[in-house]
């Protein structure tokens, strides 16, 4: 992944690694939510957006 030649401390790699395994964490959670608030959301509403979809024909058409 370095280039060549290039030697890091292994103090500031070890900062690196943390951070990397922070940010992948990060969106791994922020998906798992995002994804559970999407089923949460479609289990609860079917019936509300039904209605609400219903009368959006007519709207269009008159």
């Amino acid at each position: 992944p370095l280039p060549t030649g290039r030697t890091i401390a292994p103090k500031k790699l070890r900062v690196i690694q943390q951070q990397k395994l922070k940010k992948s964490l990060e969106v791994g959670i922020r998906m798992r939510i995002e994804r559970e608030t999407v089923q949460r959301a479609q289990g609860g509403l079917p019936k509300k957006l039904a209605l609400v979809t219903a009368p959006a024909p007519t709207k269009g058409k008159a």
